[in-house]
């Protein structure tokens, strides 16, 4: 995974006039903010301080943000940014081609999305089917708040609180929805227990 500053010294590849005047909208709707696109123009990040650090993220030719978040440190703000930046890259390279499932039963999958806030949804891999596709289930977590409107979190996979549902799968990443998408997050394993990092939320609405 690339850091922010390895992502801003990366020469951009020659966008296409699509790309161009949707960069055009972005940047006039984002003045004064710093500006940080990827390579492949898959994604734009904008950092600011708003009463406190800020980031402002799009997707592909998206006017409407991916993320409109504000952070408690620069350092969490600018990782949440390089990870944005190094999942649409992920994501448009795969679009390419279609790799091989490389997921099992058992996996849990994060999806991390929101507007004004960062929304976290984790889904376990209950069956595969086909050979392209996987049967998953929205599963519960337990949270915990560090302060306002603001806390961690980890997946809870024996909490299901959803109805399993049939998706087709690229590699480890499955498309959710429109604005929605998981991936699979990989746990530390000690004495046969899967333990899973903290996800970092916030609820500003």
């Amino acid at each position: 995974m690339l850091t922010l500053t390895e992502i801003k010294a990366t020469q951009p590849t020659e966008p296409t006039d699509a790309v161009k005047k949707a960069d055009l909208w972005r940047d006039q709707a984002n003045a004064d903010r710093e500006k940080v696109i990827a390579p492949d123009y898959s994604g734009v990040v904008y950092l600011f301080d708003q009463n406190g650090p800020c980031l402002c993220a799009y997707r592909g030719r998206a006017k409407k943000p991916a993320l409109l978040v504000r952070y408690k440190t620069e350092e969490r703000r600018d990782e949440a940014a390089a990870e944005f930046l190094n999942g649409t890259m992920k994501r448009k390279a795969n679009s390419r081609k279609t790799e091989e499932r490389a997921l099992k039963v058992g996996d849990v999958l994060r999806s991390m999305w929101g507007y004004e806030q960062t929304n976290i949804d984790y889904y376990l891999v209950t069956r595969l089917v086909g050979k392209c596709s996987v049967e998953i289930v929205e599963i519960g977590s337990k949270s915990h708040s560090d302060e306002y409107m603001q806390g961690t979190c980890i997946p809870d996979p024996e909490n299901v609180i959803g109805t399993p549902f049939t998706k087709r799968v690229d590699g480890d990443y499955v498309r959710i929805s429109s604005f929605q998408s998981a991936s699979k997050i990989e746990p530390t394993v000690i004495a046969g227990a899967k333990i899973y990092s903290a996800d970092r939320w916030t609820a500003y609405a």
